[in-house]
């Protein structure tokens, strides 16, 4: 593989650097959720753990890069119209369920869902 990748052209450094832009996206709505959910569950399973156990892993691999990724996915989305904010926050809510159901065997986890407000995490 090396060996091929010594012989073909050098990649110009305007292309390398360019961000992929999705001019016109075709994604359907299951797919854009899909995205969603799979980034709130990785947040949540991190900053949870982080933030309330001071333990800088999760039971999901995930670390800060990760999170940063996940979490500007979703800015993004939601800063160009893909997704609205209350769809992240339902999103979040309902991803907050299934990090509580995966984590209900440690006796130091705190319950996300339903409590919003008092969760540092959330």
């Amino acid at each position: 593989m090396q060996a091929s990748l010594r012989s073909r052209p050098r990649a110009k450094l305007s292309d390398i650097l360019s961000v992929p832009i999705a001019v016109r996206p075709k994604w359907t709505p299951e797919e854009i959720q899909r995205e969603l959910d799979n980034n709130a569950q990785g947040m949540l399973g991190y900053v949870m753990r982080w933030i309330d156990q001071g333990v800088g892993c999760s039971k999901v691999p995930e670390d800060p890069a990760t999170l940063r990724i996940s979490s500007q996915h979703m800015a993004n989305w939601l800063h160009h119209g893909v997704v609205s904010e209350a769809q992240i926050v339902e999103t979040m809510k309902r991803m907050a369920c299934v990090v509580d159901e995966q984590d209900e065997g440690d006796p130091r986890y705190m319950r996300i869902a339903g409590n919003y407000h008092c969760s540092a995490a959330f």
